[in-house]
């Protein structure tokens, strides 16, 4: 006797695998959308960053200079 691909004998576990099914799949999506939401730069932390690009290559660039001049004298 040949069955169906896709049958299975006990409907009632096919349907409790389905739903199991569905449900990880929608918490597969959730987790996507909260990771999204989470990455998402925020104003404050974009305009931190700017500041701390520029306060840490003025700060380089006078360290190495004053390093230099002390060094050359």
């Amino acid at each position: 006797m040949a069955q169906a691909p896709n049958t299975c004998v006990d409907d009632e576990r096919a349907n409790g695998v389905q739903d199991e099914i569905k449900t990880v799949q929608s918490l597969a999506r959730v987790k996507v959308v909260a990771g999204l939401l989470e990455n998402k730069p925020r104003m404050d932390t974009v305009w931190i960053d700017r500041v701390a690009r520029v306060l840490f290559l003025l700060g380089y660039t006078i360290f190495t200079v004053s390093y230099f001049v002390s060094y050359m004298t």
